[in-house]
């Protein structure tokens, strides 16, 4: 998803439980397109439903605390239709997510 601000966001949409190897290879796959490849700025997780989105949420701040709270903005499908996500270790809008995107100088 391009965004008219330039910003560049890969889009990750979750039906299912992911193991925490999984979620690492994301990290791992993440960390390279956006800090060396230069593809996305952050990646938007939209999980089915709160035990997902817990989940991951959980298990992406255990792998890489640093880079996932800079890098991912987690959300799910009720917290979406609030405008709500999580980002930067805060639950916040996300306008105000993508507001420090911007601010951070992406892209």
């Amino acid at each position: 998803i391009m965004l008219q601000d330039d910003i560049r966001i890969a889009l990750e949409a979750e039906t299912s439980y992911k193991t925490r190897g999984a979620l690492n290879v994301w990290v791992t796959l993440y960390h390279y397109d956006i800090e060396k490849a230069f593809k996305y700025d952050v990646v938007l997780v939209i999980a089915q439903d709160t035990a997902t989105y817990e989940s991951i949420k959980n298990k992406l701040y255990d792998i890489n605390p640093v880079f996932c709270s800079r890098s991912f903005i987690i959300t799910e499908v009720n917290m979406l239709r609030k405008d709500l996500c999580f980002y930067q270790d805060n639950l916040m809008a996300l306008k105000e997510a993508l507001r420090l995107l911007k601010e951070r100088g992406v892209s």
